[in-house]
């Protein structure tokens, strides 16, 4: 039998919507067992997949797969990723935190195990998927561990420190990679986890969340929805994966490409005319949630161009190896940690619209200081720019994700999930998406600078029988060009959404107004309302407690 809130917490403690958890007034002490938990899920989240993306080539070594099947495994990650964020909202709602972390924290360790003590591919394939199916249920413990860690006036903060600093362990991740594979023991990654894994599940045990309400979730009419819906980001995380190693003239890789739109449209047409969707589809048409998909999705893909771009200008143009790069990699993790405990800093949200601004102003200067490359470049040239390539990626997302909890929390609990899908869709699918387009336009762009060169250069024959290294020569200035070009592209886009963001600030900021102003004014009549009720059970109770008192100094 569920507990009812209602007979243990105050109103203004109640949990904000189905598959939250409660706001209790907690002594400093408790807030700051709260924020040992915080710490631990925020490393493991962290470091979660970005080890095994990190480590991959070693991995491939170990298991004795090629570079395909190494994608593969990449992919199945997010096979599972992108599309159970709605599934694992639906089963907090439904069964509520202890049903819910419990499930996570297992799976999350039967995966870790089975990395552990298995050499076989198609087993190691199975245990990344499981990893993913669970994996975003480490950023909500994370997050629900900051809320009871943070106090009640500093709640815009929570997305800050849990989704913002997780951003950390990517660039973290390759940073420590090096170190790690000094003894090429590919196995230490899933040691690693499932020690990460391990800790969280002491922290669930030990340090319990508050309660949360229950109710039905799960309908019969999901099922074809979700089937839809998984199928479709699941294929397009795998094709996106794979093309740019077996490239896309395969005809599987259409085959594969029809089956995901096709799904995903197939959902698109369900949730459309169902009277209560998984997803809103006219809420996410709506300006407000257009320009935060678009700004999450842009920031994914310029995280992907930091480890898929400038990384592989490094080691695959110019042949620096990981550990060669420590000292890069280090210069961006120092970036994004800037970027994380900067928004901490200055994170309101009514300034949630500048801190986007701001954040595009420090990509645009930073691609376009990466740009007139030459073979003779080396890490240390690039490191301001990186840094502020990496200090701007991590400087918007908990200031972008805490906008879209408001804009949609003000609609209610349907539209969080709403928005939570949307996001995952665009970390995930789009996170591939921009690795592929990032790897493909390099491949292109690569083969039409070496025929320019070639082209421009008289007595190409002449040159090479003079010096045998001619061609190796030509096709690195090729690759430094290609790669040139593709931080002047991410630059030019920079620009263009940095406009967008520009001009929505400026539409609310003639009227002296923001773009969630009305979403607070909503929550804040919310909260006082709570209050109100609060203050009316506090007095009913105090009037009851003196008299009790007098009855029992009568009877006495």
């Amino acid at each position: 039998m569920p507990q009812n809130l209602n007979e243990v917490l105050k109103p203004n403690e109640m949990p904000s919507f189905w598959g939250s958890v409660a706001r209790p007034e907690l002594p400093t002490k408790i807030k700051l067992v709260y924020a040992l938990g915080w710490l631990v899920a925020l490393f493991a989240a962290g470091l979660q997949n970005n080890l095994t993306i990190a480590n991959i080539n070693q991995i491939q070594g170990y298991l004795g797969i090629t570079p395909a099947e190494g994608a593969i495994l990449t992919a199945c990650y997010y096979m599972g990723y992108a599309w159970t964020s709605v599934v694992l909202f639906k089963i907090r709602q439904q069964f509520g935190m202890r049903v819910f972390f419990g499930g996570v924290v297992i799976v999350l360790c039967i995966a870790h195990i089975i990395q552990m003590f298995s050499n076989n591919f198609y087993v190691y394939a199975f245990s990344r998927f499981l990893n993913g199916l669970v994996g975003s249920g480490l950023s909500t413990f994370c997050a629900y561990y900051a809320m009871q860690m943070l106090p009640k006036t500093k709640t815009y903060l929570v997305m800050c420190v849990s989704v913002g600093l997780m951003q950390v362990g990517s660039p973290f991740a390759r940073w420590l990679d090096p170190f790690l594979m000094l003894g090429e023991d590919a196995h230490l990654v899933a040691f690693i986890d499932t020690g990460t894994t391990l800790f969280v599940l002491a922290a669930y045990l030990l340090i319990e969340l508050p309660p949360s309400q229950l109710g039905k979730a799960f309908s019969i009419r999901d099922i074809p929805s979700l089937s839809l819906y998984a199928i479709g980001t699941a294929t397009c995380c795998l094709i996106f994966s794979l093309g740019t190693i077996i490239w896309w003239d395969k005809p599987w890789i259409a085959y594969g490409t029809c089956i995901g739109v096709t799904c995903i449209v197939g959902f698109f047409l369900i949730e459309i005319n169902r009277t209560r969707p998984l997803i809103n589809f006219s809420f996410v048409g709506t300006l407000q949630v257009f320009k935060l998909a678009l700004a999450g999705a842009f920031a994914r893909m310029c995280l992907t161009e930091q480890t898929t771009g400038a990384t592989g200008l490094f080691r695959n143009v110019l042949g620096y190896s990981d550990y060669q790069l420590a000292d890069y990699y280090g210069i961006v993790t120092l970036g994004a940690l800037f970027g994380g405990l900067s928004c901490i800093v200055v994170m309101g949200y009514k300034r949630t619209s500048i801190i986007l601004i701001l954040s595009f102003a420090m990509l645009i200067v930073g691609s376009f200081a990466s740009t007139n490359l030459s073979p003779q470049i080396t890490p240390a040239q690039l490191y301001i720019p990186q840094f502020l390539i990496a200090a701007a990626s991590v400087f918007f997302i908990g200031p972008l994700f805490a906008e879209g909890i408001i804009v949609s929390l003000s609609r209610g609990g349907g539209y969080v999930l709403t928005f939570i899908a949307i996001f995952s869709f665009s970390q995930s699918v789009f996170g591939q998406f921009g690795s592929a387009l990032v790897s493909y336009f390099i491949k292109v762009r690569t083969a039409s600078r070496l025929q320019d060169i070639i082209n421009h250069t008289p007595e190409t024959n002449l040159a090479l029988n003079i010096n045998p290294d001619f061609i190796t020569q030509i096709t690195k200035q090729a690759g430094v060009m290609a790669y040139s070009d593709l931080f002047c592209i991410v630059g030019y886009i920079a620009i263009g959404i940095f406009l967008f963001l520009v001009l929505h600030w400026l539409y609310f900021a003639v009227g002296k107004k923001t773009a969630v102003d009305r979403e607070l004014a909503i929550l804040g009549r919310r909260t006082a309302i709570a209050n109100l009720r609060t203050k009316t059970f506090l007095d009913e109770l105090e009037k009851r407690n003196l008299k009790e008192n007098q009855n029992n100094d009568t009877h006495l």
